[in-house]
């Protein structure tokens, strides 16, 4: 595998691969044979948990076998040749290789440098790049947008007339962009110059298909416009661009007062929460091909309250395990955007006045996909939570540990500045229930009951990272 490219000192780079499926590098090297680069992954779970021991085999380079994914382990361009884009290269080659190896997914480490940080927001530009845990992961799989047929995209124009005509007089019509930035955490924005040109609204592309979630998202950016451009314009034609420099914080907060008065004429007649504070944010939105998990509990009133979430996690079946018994409840899978406007499951439960969703939320319970009840969550079983034990070594032995359920980054760079570094370690345990320990400080001179234990994840723990 070859790729050229021409570097600042007019040598051209040749980018070659090595390993076998367990574990590979790719090198850039230039004509002259001088190494510029090198990255360095290795085969791992579905979680990015690497299968084997890199160092051990790279010199036994004969398994042929497919994994399911690829974690990076190290990357590195020599000074001289930084800031010229090969890191990208370098990515872009790793991932290429493991998709011939048949890999489904391709994951970051699990602890990163600034510089790789940097790099990964560069890949989320031209990759589908989430996160999982601690770690970011490409879908190595084509993009879900490209299985979407254009054809059956809602039409913008028509339904930015069909708001616009649902707010005040007088409002022009904004430009209207439609962007592909799936690693964004916005699915709408407006922007607007303050010397009263006109809005341009961006949508993502991939909400277009969805018309709920297109129309509300919408108008939630018309709120903004409205604002801009009959509340701020004609203030700043009175008081000038400096004063509404220094005072537009105050006095036109994000999503103030005038933004809900708009706000309130489409939640008047397309129902409550239609358009919310954060009713343009990703987070809040399902992928189309998802399901939404509905928890819906029936009391003493007739209402069925009901909660979401996009993500069936053990978080949420722990949830659901403490509420097996007192009341009645499903958890229902629906493919229906409208209730990924729900509160999330175990911040509230919330009902809908309107007509409309009333017989939704009726016909679901009813005759919904049931996922979970009170009966059959009980018998569930829920893999162990993780945990990060920091610990120190000294020469009587284990000195203090922290446990947390996320890596401790303070005590890492703490340690890792000091001239005389104690030995200390990061390790993970998925074995241990260790949640009664969690941002606790542990002597085991005073607990002598976790000596077991510790040593025995000082000993055999997941070492994450570690002096040196």
């Amino acid at each position: 595998m070859k790729i050229f490219e021409v570097l600042q000192t007019n040598e051209e780079v040749e980018c070659y691969s090595y390993g076998d499926s367990r574990t590979f590098d790719i090198e850039l090297e230039t004509t002259s044979g001088q190494i510029v680069g090198q990255i360095q992954c290795v085969a791992s779970d579905n979680n990015g948990d690497a299968l084997f021991n890199p160092d051990s085999i790279l010199d036994d380079a004969t398994d042929n076998d497919a994994y399911e994914a690829y974690t990076v382990y190290n990357i590195a361009i020599k000074p001289q040749f930084q800031k010229q884009g090969l890191g990208q290269k370098l990515y872009d080659a790793a991932i290429e290789q493991a998709k011939l190896y048949g890999a489904k997914y391709f994951f970051s480490d699990e602890l990163m440098t600034v510089d790789a940080k940097n790099a990964w927001i560069r890949l989320s530009n031209r990759y589908d790049v989430s996160n999982k845990g601690h770690k970011k992961v490409i879908t190595l799989s084509e993009s879900i947008l490209n299985e979407y047929d254009e054809s059956k995209m809602v039409n913008v124009q028509t339904m930015l007339q069909t708001l616009l005509n649902d707010l005040p007089d007088g409002i022009p019509t904004p430009n209207i962009k439609i962007v592909n930035n799936r690693s964004a955490n916005w699915i709408g924005s407006c922007i607007w110059g303050k010397d009263g040109k006109n809005s341009t609204i961006s949508l993502q592309k991939s909400i277009l298909f969805d018309e709920y979630t297109a129309k509300n998202t919408l108008a939630h950016e018309l709120c903004h416009h409205a604002e801009n451009m009959l509340i701020k314009l004609p203030w700043i034609k009175e008081h000038g661009i400096p004063a509404y420099n220094k005072y537009h914080k105050t006095l036109f907060p994000d999503h103030g007062t005038y933004f809900f008065q708009f706000a309130k004429i489409f939640n008047d007649k397309y129902g409550k929460d239609f358009v919310t504070e954060h009713s343009d944010e990703k987070d809040l939105i399902a992928d189309f091909d998802k399901p939404i998990y509905v928890f819906m509990v029936k009391g003493h009133s007739p209402k069925i309250l009901c909660a979401k979430s996009l993500t069936l996690t053990d978080k949420i079946k722990k949830y659901l395990l403490k509420k097996a018994e007192g009341s009645d409840w499903k958890l229902i899978e629906t493919f229906d955007r409208k209730f990924s406007q729900l509160p999330n499951i175990g911040s509230g439960l919330g009902s809908y006045p309107t007509q409309i969703m009333t017989d939704k939320i009726n016909d679901l319970w009813n005759n919904g996909k049931v996922v979970f009840s009170p009966e059959t969550i009980k018998g569930v079983t829920i893999a162990p939570e993780k945990f990060y034990i920091f610990m120190t070594k000294g020469f009587n032995g284990l000195n203090y540990m922290t446990v947390s359920t996320g890596i401790p980054k303070k005590n890492i760079d703490f340690y890792s500045r000091l001239k005389n570094q104690p030995e200390w370690k990061l390790v993970r345990s998925d074995e241990h229930d260790l949640a009664g320990l969690v941002n606790r400080f542990i002597h085991l001179d005073r607990q002598p009951e976790l000596n077991e234990v510790f040593n025995d994840l000082w000993n055999h723990g997941k070492v994450i990272k570690e002096r040196g």
